[in-house]
């Protein structure tokens, strides 16, 4: 498979995996900025501290999708095997260091638990 053919994965994968959930549901509800508390990532853990249990939760959830999503995407976009590990990679690096957020997001646990739970829900 050429390079070309995944170029639209990865991007895709970064894209879906640089959405700052954590900052997007704070800002939504009203919750303080989950940067502000403990790590100063923008995971469920510091949104959970912050937030409380339903922020926690929400922004797990939030980050699960992602990771879901760009492996689903990548499975539908581009054949080949190379194409489902790029763009679960991708949402990883996303998620780790938004373009938004001037390269600082999480840790990627939740996003990488969504990329592998999209191929073997039973994990």
């Amino acid at each position: 498979m050429q390079a070309l053919q995944l170029l639209p994965v990865v991007v895709a994968g970064y894209l879906l995996g640089s959405i700052p959930t954590g900052v997007l549901l704070a800002r939504l509800f009203g919750w303080p900025d989950p940067r502000t508390h403990g790590s100063g990532h923008i995971g469920g853990l510091n949104s959970l501290r912050g937030g409380g249990l339903v922020a926690g939760v929400l922004v797990a959830l939030g980050d699960l999708a992602k990771g879901f999503a760009a492996v689903w995407l990548a499975e539908h976009l581009s054949p080949g095997p190379w194409a489902i590990p790029l763009g679960g990679v991708a949402a990883v690096i996303g998620h780790n260091w938004p373009v938004w957020l001037g390269f600082s997001g999480g840790m990627g646990l939740a996003t990488a638990g969504g990329a592998v739970a999209e191929r073997n829900p039973l994990l």
